[in-house]
């Protein structure tokens, strides 16, 4: 119930600079998506290319043997691994939420993005292991493309339950249904917002 409606593109860099945090990201990963259904979740792994990435069993042990025999190494191509998720289109009735997991040490791609016909509500970010604060690759495509893009901190994965929580935050706050064809839903913060508070209850009137 929580992600209905809603198809979730996971991207994990392994790219060079990812040598000393894959590990753990990959550690994160097994945690983190266990909490989504597989139908409605494609993963991939990216440098300069990008490979999918078959969980057959959502558990964390059917999450950890689908990472194995991934390494890092390569240069750093985001748009690279959009792309090749273009090939995973969204129902008519679905958003796309994108999840990113590494260092965003690459150039912006949001033409990448355009390109893909993918159209996301929202970016989630993972950051995984230090990087220079020149780099916002996420954080950059996300404000071109003018959408929210949520980080996902690492202490989330210390409960059971926090993923679900977060991803229900993520979501709440998200105007879902803005780029595709159905009808916007209000996020909501604007419903609260555009309530008047001091109306009288109908019971009253």
């Amino acid at each position: 119930e929580v992600i209905s409606g809603l198809r979730v593109y996971v991207m994990l860099d392994i790219s060079g600079s990812m040598s000393q945090s894959i590990e753990g990201a990959k550690g994160y990963l097994a945690k983190f998506l266990q909490g989504f259904p597989v139908e409605q979740t494609h993963v991939c792994v990216f440098n300069t290319s990008a490979r999918d990435v078959v969980i057959k069993h959502p558990s964390a042990a059917g999450v950890e043997h689908a990472f194995k025999g991934f390494s890092a190494g390569g240069g750093t191509d985001h748009g690279a691994a959009v792309l090749h998720m273009a090939r995973h289109a969204p129902a008519p009735d679905e958003d796309a939420l994108f999840i990113f997991v590494g260092d965003q040490e690459d150039r912006r791609f949001t033409a990448a993005v355009q390109r893909s016909g993918l159209k996301p509500v929202a970016f989630g970010f993972l950051m995984v292991g230090p990087t220079a604060a020149y780099w916002d690759a996420v954080d950059g495509t996300a404000a071109e493309l003018g959408i929210p893009c949520f980080r996902i901190e690492e202490s989330t994965f210390s409960d059971p339950y926090a993923v679900t929580r977060t991803l229900r935050g993520l979501i709440a706050s998200t105007p879902t249904g803005a780029i595709s064809s159905r009808q916007a839903t209000p996020s909501l913060v604007a419903t609260i917002l555009a309530t008047d508070l001091l109306e009288k209850p109908v019971w009253a009137t």
